[in-house]
């Protein structure tokens, strides 16, 4: 098998054989990597202070809404 494009040849397929081997290593390196776990964390953290952010915003609009329902009222 010989294919030739853009200065990149495959004879015999010895080309794949490396790159799935390559690719073998660097899947089992990922497997290993430990280091997203903190990444992970952090990102637990930021979706829960958004929650957080969301429902006290929620509550903040609902008690200005009564406030200026108020006002508006006694002021009619």
């Amino acid at each position: 098998m010989r294919i030739n494009r853009e200065n990149t040849s495959i004879v015999g397929g010895s080309r794949m054989r490396h790159g799935l081997r390559k690719l073998a290593v660097k899947l089992q390196r990922l497997t290993n990597w430990t280091d997203g776990q903190d990444l992970v964390e952090y990102a637990l953290i930021i979706s829960l202070f958004s929650i957080a952010a969301v429902v006290s915003s929620q509550k903040v609009a609902l008690t200005v809404t009564t406030i200026f329902t108020n006002v508006s009222t006694n002021l009619a």
